[in-house]
């Protein structure tokens, strides 16, 4: 059933991902972009979602019912709402590090490798006309090449900072550039 998610839904999807370690820092468009990809499948008790060493093309986050994952043939963990897996068929469509077997009936929230990949296309396009759009607007970056500021575009990451969180501590190794695209900052020294 495509897009057929209650606020429930949608808020257990959007926690699952924020705790994922690839799409937790996905901007929260791109969340919602996939979130309204997924489609809703069932399974019955007793069936094996996959086989270790298939090739995935999907990605699960358990809706309702209990699983096992089974590691070379032995059971390594068992899966309950709100968990998921199958996300390395996202990102590369490698074949299945291990094999799922409901215990019960299921349902899942689903997306497929094709869908997951035009969005974060469709994500990367609209956030670099945004990037572009800001770079060209900084007079520090107007001696830059056209390939230059493009190339930074690319590049730049959004983070979103609440009002009291501290972005870097005085003596921190410098990793990164910041560039305020809205709000206001505090700079201190030696407190």
């Amino acid at each position: 059933k495509q897009n057929n998610y209650d606020e429930c839904d949608y808020t257990l999807i959007e926690t699952c991902l924020l705790n994922h370690f690839f799409m937790s820092n996905l901007e929260s468009y791109a969340r919602h972009q996939i979130i309204r990809g997924m489609f809703l499948c069932a399974v019955k008790p007793k069936m094996f979602l996959f086989q270790q060493h298939s090739i995935g093309r999907f990605f699960y986050i358990i809706k309702e019912g209990e699983l096992e994952l089974y590691i070379n043939n032995k059971l390594s963990k068992c899966l309950y709402k709100g968990d998921s897996f199958g996300e390395l068929a996202l990102l590369y469509g490698a074949p299945r590090s291990g094999s799922v077997l409901s215990k019960t009936k299921c349902l899942f929230w689903c997306i497929d490798r094709t869908s997951f990949r035009k969005i974060i296309e469709h994500v990367n396009e609209v956030n670099y006309k945004e990037n572009i759009h800001f770079i060209y607007g900084i007079s520090l970056f107007s001696h830059l090449s056209k390939e230059l500021q493009s190339y930074l575009a690319k590049n730049l990451i959004k983070v979103t900072y609440k009002m009291g969180d501290r972005i870097i501590k005085e003596g921190d190794l410098s990793s990164c550039l910041y560039i305020i695209k809205e709000g206001t900052v505090e700079c201190m020294q030696n407190q």
